[in-house]
């Protein structure tokens, strides 16, 4: 089901990823800017580039710099606003100790050039000799080996159903950390991408899912609703405070869990989160839906064309 569910996501995505990466390729290495064909048809000319589309996404990048967006917690009407302080001061220790801001920078520069970006969210021990754990909003160095269940709708992807993150690892890091698992790369049909440097090194996949579970939740007298697991334990000291159950129901959430798995076994997990979505934020550039099918965009996309003929005649130029 994961090989299968893999496989519909990047047959769904392939060719916008690939537009994606030529956007990205175009606006920001050297060389990309002239097609085969003019190239081609200039052997022995001039054919200078004069990059535009880098300086114009580089001085939008520049504004959200000096700009970024916040998290900002406010009580509701009835709200207590001390709490919600207290949220905030909470969540702005989270960005402060996870360096955020290359996280929400990074995400937003391949958003502004390709037209998506990501940023996960994770958690981890405080450190080596400790049990508590800490929030961190991390960095995705490469926005394309996040993949997203194909029938999700939402902007934010909260409805998805699963999703994966790639990663490599060296076959001597693989063999160290999961000596008893068979050495197999991981398979999609994106093989394309497997460089000469990608010889030694194996592919594993961070396999995000989502399942349904039945629980019990409890109406308490106080007002407060919580599951029978989490009753169980101070019942009596809830009963003590004459605090009782006023109403109980059977209810259906989706449990959320993470895995890390090789070309056919799972390595680690499955792993339990402690939230009911896929921690994966998506950035968008410009995202239109046609024909039911989203398509995404950034700045580079349509200054394609202008920046070619911008380099075209400023080359004849000089030529000239």
């Amino acid at each position: 089901e994961m090989l299968q569910r893999f496989s519909d996501a990047q047959a769904f995505d392939r060719n916008q990823r690939w537009l994606a990466k030529e956007d990205m390729r175009f606006a920001f290495e050297a060389g990309q800017q002239w097609d085969k064909w003019m190239l081609g048809t200039r052997k022995g000319r001039p054919n200078y580039e004069f990059n535009r589309v880098r300086q114009s996404i580089r001085q939008v990048l520049g504004d959200q710099l000096q700009n970024r967006p916040s998290l900002k917690v406010r009580a509701a009407d009835n709200g207590d606003k001390e709490i919600a302080e207290i949220r905030q001061g909470l969540l702005k220790s989270i960005e402060r100790q996870s360096h955020a801001e290359q996280a929400y920078d990074h995400a937003f520069m391949y958003a502004l050039g390709g037209g998506m970006g990501f940023w996960p969210i994770e958690t981890a021990y405080a450190d080596d000799m400790s049990f508590d754990q800490d929030i961190f909003i991390r960095e995705v160095r490469n926005p394309y080996s996040v993949w997203f269940d194909p029938s999700a709708t939402s902007f934010d992807r909260r409805d998805a159903l699963y999703a994966f993150v790639e990663d490599r690892v060296s076959r001597q890091e693989f063999a160290a950390r999961w000596p008893k698992a068979q050495i197999v790369d991981f398979s999609g049909d994106n093989q394309g991408d497997a460089l000469w440097w990608y010889q030694n090194e194996v592919r594993i996949c961070e396999y995000w899912y989502k399942v349904p579970e039945k629980r019990t939740i409890f109406q308490l007298s106080d007002g407060r609703v919580v599951e029978e697991k989490d009753y169980a334990p101070v019942a009596d000291e809830l009963q003590e405070q004459g605090i009782t159950i006023v109403d109980q129901r059977e209810t259906e959430v989706m449990a959320v869990k993470q895995c890390l798995v090789s070309g056919n076994e799972v390595l680690e997990g499955p792993h339990d989160w402690p939230g009911k979505f896929i921690p994966l934020v998506v950035v968008w550039g410009d995202l239109l839906n046609i024909d039911g099918v989203d398509l995404y965009s950034g700045m580079t996309r349509f200054a394609k064309d202008a920046q070619r003929v911008h380099n075209f005649m400023n080359s004849t130029a000089m030529e000239i």
